[in-house]
């Protein structure tokens, strides 16, 4: 690495400035997953004492001009930059680039997006040259690219046929901070330009040949300067921020409901609203909502008015949804049985790309619907038959009294046991009235 930023700082600062904005957020129905993303900060471990090569993964192919510059960007921290300082040795071009992962959530049909934030300025030294954004698959072979041209200040695009350099009938001034976007589409061979929001390609193919020629993945997105003439380079450059490559990936979501079952058939029939649902991990672990808050913040939601709930924008992997219990309501059963609170203990709900996993509810009863008390009749000197029906598993005890003070249990229902039992109070012969509860442990 070296220290040549001095001079270029001094040339920065008497450039041309403008506000830059930000890129929306992908669509709901896909999650950004992030390939590569910088800001080129010093909390990145980014210096200005330095050529950007060396940090933080960048390489080089020739020594030009390359490196970090403090808040060129007004209010924007550090920025990177490519060009100013030629070469060692007369070179056609100098590029700058960072690897990307070798794997893709979506493999061969990966959605990329790329974006940055961009501003070229013009030479002092009357020397033109070109600044082109490119993209390269995994084994190093070209996809495309799109050139700025300094002298022209036209803007053109590249396929990797031998086209060469294609108009695309825009021009652009070298100054102000462009906010650009490439959608990459592999699982279709297409890919677009936006520049500022404003289309500058459109559907163009990723790859002119074969599959078997040239594979359609992504290695780096390069950034080039292109030396019009090497011996007599320009000192115009391109300071570049926010460099950010995402894949998008369809979303996965899990849903379902929370319903009362009012007529004790085990069926919910009715909605229950603001119920709250925890989405974990399929080894039943919280799921951080908010990683960047120290700490871990569950994943949660509560039911809407209709019983309904989502967890959306999901990537592919395997969950647990955990009911909080309602008050005034015991657990019946949910989608999967085993634990009535927990769907996705028996077996974790493994989601695929785009999985939609509905109809995944849970079933409640109100409390006073736990068991049903229907007294018989007197069996002579045995006692007074009672027959309980127990709606739900629980630890029930039957408790009788003659005086509304002093209840004397007759019978535990242990839990397990459900339907129709018979209970004998032998003792009911030796009191003028008898009156009978149920106490429920739930």
């Amino acid at each position: 690495m070296n220290s040549k930023l001095s001079y270029m700082v001094g040339v920065l600062a008497a450039a041309g400035l403008c506000s830059h904005s930000l890129w929306a957020q992908s669509s709901p129905s896909f999650v950004e997953v992030p390939l590569y993303t910088t800001g080129f900060e010093t909390n990145e471990g980014y210096s200005t004492l330095y050529t950007l090569a060396g940090q933080g993964d960048w390489q080089e192919t020739s020594d030009g001009g390359n490196g970090i510059v403090p808040d060129f960007f007004p209010g924007s921290g550090q920025q990177a930059y490519i060009g100013l300082f030629p070469p060692s040795a007369a070179q056609a071009s100098v590029t700058v680039y960072h690897d990307l992962p070798a794997t893709m959530v979506s493999g061969s049909n990966a959605v990329v997006r790329f974006t940055v934030s961009f501003e070229l300025v013009d030479s002092v030294n009357g020397k033109r040259d070109n600044f082109q954004w490119t993209f390269l698959n995994r084994s190093q072979q070209f996809l495309f690219s799109l050139d700025f041209d300094m002298e022209t200040l036209g803007i053109s695009y590249a396929l990797n046929d031998t086209a060469g350099f294609r108009a695309t009938g825009e021009d652009f001034l070298p100054s102000g901070i462009f906010d650009m976007e490439i959608l990459a589409d592999f699982s279709k061979n297409e890919w677009s330009a936006t520049i500022n929001n404003q289309p500058v390609v459109t559907a163009q193919p990723i790859s002119t040949r074969p599959g078997t020629e040239i594979s359609r993945d992504l290695g780096n997105v390069d950034v080039t300067w292109a030396i019009y003439d090497p011996a007599n380079p320009g000192d115009n450059f391109m300071v570049f921020d926010d460099y950010r490559v995402v894949e998008l990936v369809p979303a996965a979501q899990i849903s379902g409901f929370v319903l009362s079952d009012t007529n004790s058939n085990n069926t919910g029939d009715a909605p229950l609203a603001g119920v709250t649902l925890t989405l974990k991990t399929g080894a039943g672990a919280d799921i951080d909502s908010n990683p960047a808050t120290p700490g871990v913040q569950p994943t949660t939601t509560t039911t809407s008015t209709n019983g309904s709930y989502v967890f959306g924008g999901l990537l592919p992997g395997s969950f647990q949804v955990h009911q909080t219990q309602p008050p005034g309501y015991v657990s019946v059963t949910d989608a999967d049985g085993g634990n009535a609170d927990v769907i996705g203990d028996v077996t974790p709900m493994t989601l695929a790309i785009g999985t939609l996993k509905t109809n995944q509810t849970f079933v409640e009863r109100p409390i006073g619907q736990v068991v049903k008390l229907v007294p018989t009749g007197y069996l002579g000197q045995l006692g007074f038959l009672l027959q309980v029906e127990v709606l739900v598993s629980a630890t029930h005890v039957v408790e009788a009294t003659s005086d509304w003070v002093q209840w004397t249990p007759i019978r535990t229902i242990n839990p397990g046991t459900t339907g129709v039992i018979d209970v004998l109070d032998s003792n009911a012969s030796s009191y003028p009235r008898r009156f009978y509860r149920v106490k429920s442990t739930l």
